[in-house]
């Protein structure tokens, strides 16, 4: 699977800390706009971590390695490190 492919499909899970314009499939936005969540498998990803360790996630046929990042409300989350940066607003 292409970085680009990768990339797409996991920002449509909204796999990011910033708004995007499209809710997850099957999810809904967040009420206010807040940024969206990502994926139970990310914040599975980061059990029993700290922010900023080394994480991996499987997505699809692919194993993502990355770093735990704090959601808004302080959970950890897996963020890949090839994601692509948020665009500027």
């Amino acid at each position: 699977m292409n970085k680009i492919a990768f990339a797409l499909g996991m920002l449509g899970l909204g796999f990011t800390t910033g708004a995007l314009a499209s809710p997850p499939p099957g999810g809904a936005p967040r009420e206010g706009g807040g940024p969206r969540e990502p994926p139970p498998f990310a914040f599975e990803a980061c059990n029993g971590k700290a922010e900023g360790d080394d994480c991996s996630v499987q997505f699809h046929d692919e194993t993502k390695e990355g770093r735990c990042l704090a959601f808004s409300d302080a959970r950890l989350f897996c963020m890949p490190n090839d994601m692509p940066s948020r665009p500027a607003e």
